[in-house]
């Protein structure tokens, strides 16, 4: 096949902007999963506190993006997904990639795999994994991949969730494989956490091969998005990354866990500032592509952002 990218370096962010964005992140205690002393952090009147607070924050953030106004609503299928997302903070859609793109996809994958990082998804060593973010600003432009996830219903889908027209900040592959371990930095499934670089990020989760229970599905706390019903406990748990399912269970029993499964061409919509995490690879390997839809003014700016003009 011929390569649809080219393979190139993380632009670098400037230290003083990493400085001053990682100063005002950690100052702000409304964040989710914050910091705070468990004492006064996991109580109820922090929790009101917190929730009092959101919607304030949330109207300071669409006042930063009125530049970008939403189209209108979608209806329909999209109407439909945006609803689900409002409830629980995923949607999960088996089928909604055409079987023609997802057979792209997976021609892709395999090729930027072996090129950006070396590894041969048909033959891996054992415990071979990768997870390269640089993706959006590797594939050509007019890539079938980049259309799909800027076209009209894809932006609409998004736009009306985050209440702007959002811009494509990233897109990853991800390739798991079972660990010996979950500790140190060869954990790239992690344990549940919640996004905390924007206040609000949606996230789009090609599943390029079937993903079941054993082989690492995304898994969501369902409601614990900004709409949602359990937002408070965001605002309760500790502001670390590992947070095990034994924690996780005492905020949210695992019965309202979402365990997003599904056949190649699957595509999940989720608000990862919601609890989520990727599920354990235990047999077999974990392939999809993920997108994240955020604002133009995110709290904390990556390397591997898409740069402007490649929205």
């Amino acid at each position: 096949m011929e390569e649809n990218f080219r393979v190139t370096a993380h632009r670098p962010v400037p230290r003083t902007r990493q400085a001053m964005e990682r100063a005002l992140y950690l100052a702000n205690p409304f964040r989710v999963c914050n910091s705070l002393p468990r004492w006064f952090r996991d109580t109820t009147a922090w929790e009101t506190v917190f929730k009092a607070a959101d919607p304030v924050r949330y109207r300071y953030w669409r006042l930063k993006n009125l530049g970008h106004p939403a189209g209108p609503h979608p209806n329909g299928r999209g109407g439909d997904i945006v609803a689900r997302l409002r409830r629980d903070g995923i949607a999960i859609l088996p089928g909604f990639i055409p079987p023609d793109l997802t057979a792209h996809m997976e021609r892709t994958a395999r090729a930027y795999a072996r090129a950006a990082a070396g590894i041969d998804i048909d033959a891996p060593k054992p415990a071979e994994q990768c997870h390269l973010n640089n993706m959006g600003n590797d594939l050509a432009p007019d890539d079938p991949i980049l259309t799909f996830l800027r076209s009209p219903e894809m932006l609409a889908i998004a736009g009306a969730y985050v209440g702007f027209r959002p811009r494509l900040r990233r897109l990853s592959l991800f390739f798991n494989q079972p660990q010996p371990h979950l500790d140190g930095p060869e954990n790239v499934e992690k344990h549940f956490h919640a996004d905390t670089h924007d206040f609000m990020a949606l996230k789009f989760f090609a599943y390029v091969h079937a993903t079941n229970e054993g082989n690492g599905p995304f898994t969501y706390v369902k409601g614990t998005n900004f709409f949602g019903a359990r937002r408070g406990v965001v605002g309760r748990m500790p502001g670390y990354s590992q947070i095990s399912a034994e924690e996780m269970s005492a905020f949210v029993p695992k019965s309202e866990w979402v365990f997003a499964t599904g056949p190649a061409g699957t595509g999940i919509f989720a608000e990862t500032t919601g609890v989520h995490r990727g599920g354990r690879t235990e047999s077999g390997h974990r392939l999809m592509l993920v997108a994240e839809y955020a604002s133009r003014h995110p709290w904390i700016r990556f390397a591997h952002d898409i740069v402007n003009g490649r929205m």
